[in-house]
């Protein structure tokens, strides 16, 4: 695998859920999570590289949002990762992780970062995509006008 430039930590300060991958072949490719201890805090889960030992995921948060400008093919997972200042990556073999680190965005190897047309698509994606995607479909990115007054 490759070298990893970042801060290593003890582990997660969250405990994610998973509740349905969107992509797979032969194992999950990118998976959807949420925070335990709240569930409105969602993250991707995107598998990276593989070695004898484990496999490489990133994982970085996103917002509902981000989620539905991706279902709306307004923006791709590239996009979502470099809006980031940084992600996760786990080092893991079923249950246990052998490292976690903390990487920040210009530090990711670029093997690592999902491609330029890393946009949702209606083919390949699991039935779980299809049912996130309904759930955030009425969901839209809300910009604010104010207009000063004075």
């Amino acid at each position: 695998m490759i070298d990893l430039v970042g801060m290593k930590l003890s582990g997660l300060n969250f405990q994610l859920v998973h509740l349905g991958d969107l992509l797979a072949y032969e194992g999950p490719l990118l998976s959807h999570c949420v925070d335990q201890s709240d569930p409105t805090d969602h993250y991707l889960y995107k598998w990276c590289d593989v070695d004898d030992h484990a496999h490489r995921w990133m994982i970085f948060k996103v917002t509902e949002n981000e989620l539905s400008a991706f279902f709306r093919f307004e923006t791709t997972l590239l996009e979502m990762v470099k809006s980031k200042r940084f992600v996760y990556f786990q080092d893991k073999n079923g249950e246990f992780i052998f490292q976690t680190i903390l990487v920040s965005i210009e530090n990711i190897p670029d093997a690592y970062l999902p491609g330029v047309d890393s946009g949702f698509e209606e083919i390949g994606f699991e039935e779980y995509a299809f049912h996130l995607k309904s759930k955030f479909r009425k969901t839209k990115t809300v910009s604010k006008t104010f207009k000063i007054i004075g």
